[in-house]
Parts: structure tokens; C-alpha cells; sequence
């Protein structure tokens, strides 16, 4: 089966399982790459840019420092791998936009 070579924002954010506003945070944060097609302006994420950005969420500097020689384990914070926490990365976006979280209904 063959999958589209590009995908909607919607798409993006249903794969991702989090709001089109939190993907178009990480548009407007240029954490992810998209295009406007046509007169309308229609956002479109590539596939491949939606994959690499997937993997750079992965991606993370050790927290310690490497073992010392003739030690025989990696310490437990280097083979952790959780699953990046996309809603603080939205909302990191949004607060890099001048966004605010909206307050109850008031």
C-alpha cells in the first residue's frame, strides 16, 4: 500500500494523537517544516519531514557523562527511552509565539 507523499495538518495532529493548534506551534517554532500550495494557502507537511521530525523528538543529549572505561553498564538515565511528551513541546511553541494557555470560561 502506498502512503501520499504529503499530509494535512489534521493528519499530522491525529497521527501525533494532539490539536492542529499544537502542530501549527511547531510550524510557526520552524520545528516542523510545511508548505502553503495553491491560491488558498493550504498547509502541507511532507512525509519525510513529518518522519524526521518524529525522530528528532527522540533525539536527546546524555544527561551524564559517559561510563568510565571497564565500567560494564550504561547509567539508567541513558537507557530510558520514554516517548516525547508532545503537549509540553506544544506548548513550549506557543509560549516561544507570545501564545497564553486560555483561562475557564470567564
Amino acid at each position: 500500500m502506498s502512503t501520499f507523499p504529503m499530509m494535512t495538518v489534521k493528519q499530522v495532529a491525529a497521527e501525533l494523537s494532539v490539536t492542529t493548534q499544537t502542530i501549527y506551534g511547531f510550524i510557526n517554532s520552524n520545528q516542523l517544516k510545511a508548505a502553503r500550495l495553491g491560491d488558498g494557502g493550504v498547509l502541507r507537511i511532507r512525509r519525510v519531514d513529518f518522519e524526521a521530525f518524529v525522530e528528532s523528538l527522540y533525539e536527546r543529549k546524555p544527561a551524564v557523562a559517559a561510563p568510565q572505561s571497564g565500567a560494564s553498564e550504561a547509567p539508567k538515565a541513558l537507557r530510558s527511552r520514554r516517548k516525547p511528551d508532545f503537549f509540553a513541546l506544544g506548548r513550549k511553541a506557543s509560549s516561544e509565539l507570545g501564545h497564553t494557555a486560555p483561562r475557564g470560561n470567564a
